[in-house]
């Protein structure tokens, strides 16, 4: 820090004051539009919990490390762990402080989440941001998760080519047998069937985050009311009368005629994921999608197909007392039920 240089100074984000400040430096760092609204219900009012660390130099904000808390459960036990989000650092002042402003706060964060009893934290970056949690936040690679790509149609960037290989595709492709599929409104879900689903799925996931439906309010049905031009779509699948799956469905467009779906959610057991992934086609076709992007889900039996690309995961302890070598491999994304949804919190 050259001696010109004010020393910056790190305090925990406090709910009402901060929203407008943290919402308004995400916007110009990743150029998305959230609102302060939004900022507070994801830090606030996540039912799990959540810290996030500003650096400000004279009042004025200029880096945010976010940190919100998930349940984790990893075979018959589950754990409160953190995942490091909304990284960012205001454009005019990178490279300040001699590129060391990304982990001025940890000495702050690491003391809270020992405190906490936080016992690790995992992390799932970008290219960019995969740097920053090497660098600054101490993080290990834990391993490597695969997002697929299936694009339905030739040449698909050509929009005339494309809507005609996706009408035949349409008429070729069917739904699984005896699969019934029951679109519902975000402000409308059916608390019932979803609680009873999360309760069937469980026993069978050795490692996933807890989706019981104060969970899946928070993440889309509530997230749904802060964010509604990301136009998800949600689905509850039977089998007959059974539930057997929820998705959640993002709409991605590629260009003005050009649209696809990201399967944000793929709630089911490993038994029943081919055909609930073949559902999810069936509807992304039949709604106008060129192609569904979702990852690759080790624990549910999901293969590669022929585009994907890396989603690295990296992972550090905090207050965890066990053995790390034992917990790694409990852990390790081959034994996960991930999705993209989880993911992007």
């Amino acid at each position: 820090m050259s001696p010109e240089e004010k020393k910056p100074e790190v305090r925990l984000y406090i709910p009402g004051k901060d929203d407008a400040l943290c919402a308004t430096l995400f916007n110009l760092v990743f150029e998305e539009k959230i609102t302060p609204a939004f900022w507070h219900h994801k830090y606030a009012q996540n039912p799990d919990g959540a810290w996030a660390f500003l650096t400000f130099v004279e009042d004025k904000l200029i880096s945010v490390s976010g940190w919100p808390v998930r349940r984790l459960k990893v075979d018959s036990e589950t754990y409160p762990v953190v995942s490091m989000s909304d990284v960012m650092v205001h454009p005019k002042w990178r490279g300040r402080y001699g590129g060391r402003l990304g982990s001025i706060a940890r000495p702050l964060w690491e003391n809270i989440f020992k405190k906490a009893s936080i016992p690790f934290g995992v992390a799932f970056p970008n290219p960019r941001h995969y740097l920053v949690g090497k660098r600054f936040v101490r993080a290990e690679d834990l391993g490597e998760f695969k997002v697929a790509e299936e694009t339905f149609t030739r040449g698909w960037k050509t929009s005339f080519i494309a809507e005609i290989f996706r009408r035949l595709k349409c008429l070729k492709m069917k739904l699984p047998k005896n699969v019934r599929i029951e679109r519902f409104s975000f402000s409308e879900p059916p608390f019932e069937d979803l609680t009873k689903l999360w309760q069937k799925v469980y026993p069978f996931l050795k490692v996933t985050y807890v989706k019981d439906i104060q969970h899946l309010l928070w993440r889309y049905f509530e997230w749904e009311r802060f964010l509604p031009e990301k136009r998800r779509v949600f689905f509850l699948i039977r089998d007959e009368k059974t539930p057997l799956a929820f998705i959640s469905l993002k709409e991605i467009l590629f260009s003005k005629t050009i649209k696809g779906f990201e399967l944000e959610e793929i709630l089911t057991t490993p038994e029943k994921a081919q055909i609930v992934l073949q559902t999810a086609r069936f509807i992304a076709l039949r709604a106008g999608g060129h192609f569904l992007r979702y990852l690759i889900s080790p624990a549910l039996g999901l293969s590669a197909s022929k585009m994907e690309r890396k989603a690295p995961v990296l992972w550090r302890t905090f207050a965890y007392q066990g053995e790390r070598k034992f917990l790694k491999e409990r852990i390790l994304p081959r034994r996960w039920h991930l999705t993209l949804g989880d993911i992007a919190v």
